[in-house]
C-alpha cells in the first residue's frame, strides 16, 4: 500500500471514529440542545486526540506530533461537516420526491 492510501485511509477511520462517538453523545443526551460549532469543536477534539494517542506511521507529510493533531483535528473537523451537508441535501431531496409523488 502506498504512502497516500496510507494517509487518507488514517484520516477516514479517524473521522468515522470522531462522528461516531460525537453522535453517541448526541443519542445519550437527546434533550441537550447545542449549536452546531459546539459538535464540530468537539469532533475537531476528538480526532486530534486519536490522532495525539495514536499517530500515523506514514513520512508523506512530515510534521511535528502537535501539528499533525491539529491537521488531523481540523480535517476531521471538516469531514463531518462536509458529510453532515450531503446528507441533509440527500434527506431533503427524499422529502421532495415523496411530496412531488403524493
Amino acid at each position: 500500500m502506498d504512502k497516500l492510501t496510507e494517509v487518507v485511509i488514517y484520516f477516514g477511520l479517524i473521522s468515522m471514529t470522531a462522528e461516531r462517538l460525537v453522535d453517541l453523545f448526541r443519542k445519550t443526551f437527546p434533550n441537550l440542545t447545542l449549536p452546531g460549532s459546539v459538535y464540530q469543536l468537539a469532533t475537531a477534539l476528538i480526532g486530534g486526540g486519536i490522532t495525539y494517542m495514536s499517530p500515523p506511521d506514514a513520512s508523506l507529510i512530515p510534521l511535528n506530533q502537535y501539528l499533525t493533531v491539529v491537521v488531523a483535528g481540523l480535517a476531521t473537523s471538516g469531514g463531518s461537516s462536509l458529510w453532515h451537508e450531503v446528507l441533509s441535501i440527500l434527506n431533503n431531496y427524499k422529502q421532495n420526491l415523496k411530496t412531488t409523488n403524493k
